[in-house]
């Protein structure tokens, strides 16, 4: 049992301690399953959906780390503090099949490309450099309320490096930290502008 993320393309991100026996598992053997079901049913968990993720897991490269991190740490905020300790890693799980249940009578086969998203499709690609531009331009006391809001410091700067289909990256400087914001579904083009001011209403609402 393992808290999870998502990275850009929605492939699962795991963090895994070099002792637990899954790690030692998957150095002998990178297959593996990520079972996610729908919660609040212990009276019946066969009444919900779930989904298993098959695939084979790979160590992130160092390259990536810090944003696969940062999108971890949004989740498990405590991932911070592990991944200063050398035994903790990340992982990501390469989808090849999704087992889909929905229900009585509602099984699916999903194929590993169908199953996950582009990160700038739906109309993304143009318009998500112009809303980083525009973010950086006008908007970075905002950026600062986010930061302040969801990880409870507030940067003395803040600019958005990278958007997608489901939320944006915003790198900080003192401290230097790069974030992660959720939108909490996927969006399109259109939606850009909605779903920014929505990461920053419920950054700014009292706690």
């Amino acid at each position: 049992m393992v808290p999870f993320a998502l990275d850009s393309h929605g492939r699962p991100i795991l963090q895994l301690a070099g002792i637990a026996q899954h790690t030692r598992n998957l150095k002998a053997d990178p297959r593996a399953s990520l079972l996610v079901q729908e919660p609040g049913l212990a009276d019946d968990p066969q009444k919900g959906w779930r989904v298993t993720v098959l695939g084979r897991l790979a160590l992130i490269p160092e390259s990536e780390a810090d944003e696969a991190l940062a999108r971890f740490v949004e989740r498990v905020p405590a991932a911070i503090d592990y991944a200063k300790q050398h035994d903790f890693l990340l992982y990501r799980l390469e989808i090849e099949r999704v087992r889909y249940i929905g229900g009585f009578g509602r099984i699916y086969w999903v194929d590993g490309p169908s199953a996950v998203r582009e990160p700038h499709g739906a109309g993304l690609e143009g318009a998500a450099a112009h809303a980083i531009e525009h973010m950086n331009q006008d908007h970075r006391g905002s950026m600062q309320d986010m930061c302040e809001g969801v990880y409870g410091f507030r940067p003395k700067d803040a600019q958005m490096t990278a958007l997608d289909r489901a939320g944006f990256l915003v790198r900080t400087s003192e401290p230097a930290r790069l974030l992660h914001f959720s939108f909490g579904r996927e969006i399109d083009a259109a939606a850009i502008r909605p779903e920014v001011i929505g990461v920053l209403r419920r950054a700014q609402a009292p706690k």
